[in-house]
């Protein structure tokens, strides 16, 4: 009897460990280099946005990792395109940070290094665009990947100084162009009173003025992964300028076009994610596939109950996948 069980579990355990042996790798990471127009600079904040103001430009940190496709597609879409790339320098001053990096940087009377300006500036993603005004104040910032169209809008926005008089979301409403008519999707189905909703909630806000969004159903929101999560979820998809009446999270009735301008995003498509009526976690930039994937399990799986941080979270899944012999993909499809 020992001799018969002997073999097939002998078997099972080489299987494991060759199983085991397998580790999977991360793909789609992209090399890039900063345009050499970019300003060669000591990294004080306050003499770069002078000194870009006497040139009548604002000043623009571009934050960036090493091998980052979202990196790397933004710069090749918006700051190595022609057209586009002229109007950043003849309105900006662009620095390079890395948020990983060591250099020392000067930033409200403080010595710092990059990764710490990093967090002190808020940057959430890669890129990510910090705006500063003559006296070095930030106007604002851009977390995420945005497509040339919604980049111009912000760029604009910054240009015209119309950061003093109204938010970005706004501004993008009346300037930036009409380019998506919505689309339905199955898994929108949550109703207009989202305060009776019993799981975790994913409001998904868009409008026709959204750059990614046609990409974001082609390549993320039909894939049965991401789905899979989904189920989990109710999903809310809130048109940003409709006057139709809605009853939010937390109670309040309103509309959808009060509750989206509420949330303060200026991303189409802009994710919030809420459970018990509170928010919990936001996406404010392009996700490829993978990253949305795990965005949608770390509210929908209630990971974020134990990680404080979507990127805690982030580091550990994608260890665990890698050990299992998954491959995590970090590429951006065209």
């Amino acid at each position: 009897m020992f001799r018969r069980l002997l073999l097939p579990l002998l078997l099972c355990l080489c299987a494991a460990a060759a199983y085991g042996a397998e580790r999977g790798e991360i793909t789609g990471a992209r090399s890039f280099e900063m345009p050499s127009w970019f300003k060669i600079s000591f990294l004080d904040i306050a003499d770069d946005a002078a000194e870009a103001a006497e040139e009548g430009r604002h000043l623009m940190v571009f934050f960036h990792l090493k091998n980052c496709p979202y990196c790397a597609k933004m710069l090749a879409d918006s700051f190595s395109e022609k057209e586009s790339s002229a109007f950043i320098r003849a309105n900006f001053d662009v620095v390079e940070v890395n948020v990983q990096g060591d250099r020392e940087v000067a930033y409200r009377d403080e010595d710092i290094d990059e990764d710490k300006f990093a967090k002190a500036a808020g940057v959430a993603y890669t890129p990510a665009l910090l705006f500063f005004d003559a006296a070095g104040a930030a106007v604002l910032t851009v977390n995420g990947y945005r497509a040339p169209t919604a980049l111009k809008t912000a760029l604009s926005y910054v240009r015209d100084g119309a950061y003093r008089r109204m938010p970005l979301a706004e501004y993008g409403k009346q300037k930036a162009p009409v380019v998506y008519k919505l689309r339905a999707h199955p898994d929108f189905n949550a109703g207009a009173d989202l305060s009776a909703v019993k799981k975790p909630l994913m409001v998904v806000v868009e409008d026709d003025t959204c750059a990614d969004c046609e990409w974001v159903h082609d390549n993320v929101l039909n894939k049965n992964d991401v789905r899979e999560q989904l189920q989990n979820l109710a999903v809310a998809r809130i048109n940003a300028k409709s006057p139709d009446t809605l009853v939010s999270p937390s109670g309040e009735k309103t509309t959808q076009e009060k509750f989206a301008d509420s949330l303060g995003l200026h991303y189409r498509p802009g994710v919030v994610f809420f459970d018990g009526g509170r928010e919990v976690f936001r996406i404010t930039g392009l996700l490829n596939h993978y990253h949305f994937r795990e965005a949608a399990r770390y509210v929908a799986g209630g990971h974020n109950k134990k990680y404080n941080r979507w990127g805690a979270y982030l580091r550990e899944r994608r260890e665990e996948l890698l050990a299992s012999g998954e491959n995590v993909d970090y590429s951006i499809p065209s």
